[in-house]
């Protein structure tokens, strides 16, 4: 099941992993939000009025595709009170500043795995991440790092099941989309659901052909 939040101008989806109790937080930020958006407390009571993380097996990853504010500001928030397993980041770790720079110090010193630092153009050559798994889904790096800006760098993340595909594309720009298509081509071709890349945007070639 996945939980796209009308979070405003950002990015927030959550994962819950078929036949596991894990749960994959992907992003979680914004720049603004109207009256009709979640907004502060509203996404906490998302969470709880939808059970995302009650069950006391509940297993919390954390991907981050980049270290912009509109995908990382509210996920103190939204995780505040719950123990993570472990994070993964797209981009440069000295890039995450703000409330995201103090929940990864926190997360570092209680032993949380954090996962950051990837080779430029980095894909697992066609294997799924297993510290990534989702239950009985796999997921794929399709891509991070890609040469270029903060944005180009970002984390794109496919989960498989079955004949279900999910992509989370982060700000991919147009470099970011070739090289994921490039290295996991036949994958991207069947996607069942995509979260477009840059809020939808065409900027620097974001979401072309």
């Amino acid at each position: 099941v996945i939980h796209v939040l009308n979070i405003g101008a950002g990015s927030c989806q959550i994962v819950q992993c078929p036949h596991s109790h894990r749960v994959i937080v992907m992003d979680c930020g914004s720049s603004d939000a109207s009256d009709d958006d979640l907004a502060g407390e509203r996404i906490v009571n998302y969470t709880r009025n939808n059970g995302l993380f009650s069950h006391p097996e509940t297993e919390i990853l954390v991907a981050i595709s980049q270290p912009d504010h509109d995908y990382t500001n509210k996920i103190p928030l939204l995780l505040e009170g719950h123990a993570v397993q472990s994070i993964w980041l797209g981009g440069v770790f000295d890039e995450y500043t703000g409330p995201i720079a103090n929940f990864l110090d926190q997360a570092d010193q209680a032993g949380v795995p954090i996962n950051h630092g990837w080779p430029p153009n980095f894909h697992n050559r066609g294997h799924p991440i297993e510290g990534l798994r989702c239950g009985s889904a796999n997921t794929y790096i399709l891509t991070v790092n890609t040469t270029g800006p903060r944005n180009t760098q970002s984390l794109v993340l496919l989960l498989d099941y079955g004949d279900y595909r999910g992509i989370f594309a982060g700000d991919a720009e147009q470099v970011t989309e070739e090289a994921a298509s490039h290295a996991y081509g036949a994958l991207i071709e069947d996607a069942t659901v995509l979260v477009a890349s840059h809020h939808g945007a065409h900027t620097h070639g974001s979401n072309h052909e």
